[in-house]
């Protein structure tokens, strides 16, 4: 069978209905295609704005972020512009003071480099040779002195805080056999200090007769780690005996230009910073009072080499107890005694002025800018000086402190010391004796405390006679009388009481001290807790000066707080024995 022929797609289908009919289909269908047209074109447009809406906001953050980065780069610029800068600032400033410091230190640099060394010249004669070709091929620091120094540093060394710097210390210390040995370390200790303080440079010498381990040496080592400090035992004949004491005067004199302070000292004496730089700081005040040296070598009033700062020594009156955990309550009324100068008092005079007094060579102008005492017994057991004392020393007739002698004795009793025996002559006594050197000695009395220093031992407080205390103490089971030194012997507290009454101070209102006492006791408030609290605050009101009933009020523990002290121990005492009767009884039963 033949199929069909499709029809055309333009025709018409047939219909029955009249001539009007496919007209209006025909228009319907125009119209319907024209709207479908008009939609996709609206669709189109839209899209098209929509996507070159996207263009320009994606073309704006572009834009934006290439405006960053540009902003970011020159940030980074300017910031290692900056950098670059203060680099070269740097170290144009640090060439210049590395060559403002090379100029001002030009003769140093040159002994350097000709091998001078910064401790001991070529020439002192302790050492062996091969110690002396060492120290040629490996020259010792040269520290700068205070006379150089003052034209290279902005710092003020005309303070205690900074007295130190820049300083040169040499030590000379007697020390002839190991008896000494604990003493003699503790004494090492203190120079050690100094130089941890900030002193440019300690060499401590130790004259002996003996030689130590090697390994005491290297235990040594350990302890002084200050870079500037150095330790030189010079090894000499036990034949010198009692005049071992004199080679610090050779010493000195032959490194008399290396150093700007000298110190001699026994072996049993604690010397600390503070001693050191008040010394130095008090020399530089007197050298400001009385002036430079005199021209006129015979007016010795204004020239202040022929003053210098004294030393006082003290110990302390330990009783004559073992101190264990039983009886160290024995310790609680110890202190510092001036066992040295408790003679006066032991020969019934006062304390001021029969063993200190006013240093009368003085002004009344002088002693109005600083005002000065000095002790009655010149023994100190050492002495300090600087290189202009130890030149003016040199020089003075009766003096020739740069030789040792003998020291002196009763005419026809050649073995009876007139003024004590060598080591007592060399130390102080002939410095400061009107008959020989004729130096007098200044304390001041602001900075007494400070220019105090310990004779370790703490055994000579027992040669002063005229009784032993005896205090009441308990040792915890049965009460005690321990024997702690004369009555006579003058205390630090005793001694302090009697400069103020003799030279009240000024007041500082406000109070400028710098000691404070703070109260956070909340319980157990003591009648003599509320009574030393309240006179603390008057002496605050005062502007530190003492009443007349502080200076009365001078024991660490009050009567009623001992009363209760020892009523307490023999409470304690009768219930350990009522415990151990009672425990017998038990055994026995």
């Amino acid at each position: 069978m033949t199929p069909l022929p499709p029809l055309p797609l333009s025709s018409a289908p047939p219909t029955s209905g009249n001539s009007a009919t496919p007209a209006a289909t025909s228009g319907g269908t125009t119209t319907s295609s024209s709207g479908s047209r008009r939609k996709k074109k609206a669709s189109k447009i839209r899209g098209d704005a929509t996507n070159s809406s996207n263009n320009k906001n994606s073309s704006s953050r572009r834009k934006i972020t290439t405006i960053l980065h540009v902003l970011l780069g020159a940030s980074l610029v300017l910031v290692l512009l900056h950098t670059v800068s203060l680099l070269i600032q740097g170290h144009a400033l640090l060439e210049e003071q590395t060559n403002a410091f090379a100029t001002a230190h030009k003769e140093d640099f040159m002994n350097l480099q000709k091998g001078v060394e910064g401790g001991f010249s070529t020439g002192y004669r302790g050492g062996s040779d091969t110690q002396q070709q060492q120290q040629e091929q490996e020259p010792v620091r040269k520290f700068t002195t205070m006379s150089d120094a003052k034209s290279t540093t902005s710092t003020n060394t005309n303070t205690i805080a900074n007295a130190l710097q820049n300083l040169r210390i040499l030590v000379a210390i007697a020390s002839y056999d190991f008896k000494q040995i604990p003493h003699l370390e503790e004494t090492l200790d203190g120079y050690h200090q100094i130089c941890a303080a900030g002193a440019a440079q300690v060499h401590v010498v130790v004259h002996t007769t003996v030689v130590y381990p090697v390994v005491w040496l290297d235990l040594w080592q350990t302890r002084f780690r200050c870079p500037r400090f150095t330790l030189t035992l010079s090894v000499e004949n036990k034949s010198l005996r009692l005049h071992l004491v004199d080679l610090h005067r050779h010493l000195f004199y032959e490194e008399l230009n290396n150093y700007d302070l000298f110190i001699y000292t026994e072996d049993d004496i604690r010397v600390t910073p503070t001693t050191v730089a008040t010394y130095w700081y008090e020399t530089q005040q007197l050298k400001q009072i009385l002036g430079q040296e005199g021209n006129d070598q015979n007016t010795n009033n204004n020239d202040y080499t022929m003053y210098n700062v004294g030393i006082v020594r003290y110990e302390y009156n330990f009783p004559s107890v073992v101190i264990d955990d039983k009886t160290r309550h024995a310790t609680e009324n110890v202190t510092r005694v001036y066992w040295e100068h408790s003679r006066a008092v032991a020969q019934g005079e006062a304390i001021v002025p029969g063993a200190a007094s006013q240093v009368e060579s003085l002004s009344q102008q002088q002693q109005q800018q600083r005002r000065y005492i000095h002790m009655k017994n010149h023994h100190q057991g050492m002495f300090l000086a600087t290189r202009p004392h130890l030149e003016r020393w040199k020089a003075l007739p009766n003096c020739q402190f740069d030789i040792p002698t003998e020291r002196p004795s009763y005419p026809g009793k050649p073995h009876q010391p007139l003024f004590g025996t060598q080591r007592v002559w060399m130390s102080s006594v002939q410095l400061m004796e009107p008959k020989y050197c004729n130096v007098q000695q200044v304390i001041p009395m602001d900075h007494f405390g400070a220019l105090t220093v310990h004779h370790i031992p703490n055994k000579n407080y027992r040669r002063i006679k005229g009784g032993m205390s005896k205090l009441n103490h308990g040792n915890g089971t049965e009460l005690a009388e321990l024997e702690q030194g004369s009555p006579m012997l003058i205390t630090a507290l005793q001694l302090h009481i009697a400069m103020r009454q003799a030279w009240p101070v000024t007041p500082q209102i406000p109070y400028k001290g710098n000691i404070r006492m703070l109260d956070h006791v909340t319980e157990d408030r003591t009648p003599v807790l509320e009574e030393r609290l309240r006179a603390f605050q008057q002496y605050l009101a005062r502007g530190g000066v003492l009443s007349d009933q502080d200076m009365q009020r001078t024991d660490l523990i009050e009567w009623e707080e001992r009363s209760a002290q020892l009523q307490k121990l023999e409470d304690q005492r009768r219930r350990q024995a009522y415990a151990k009767r009672r425990k017998e009884r038990q055994q026995q039963q």
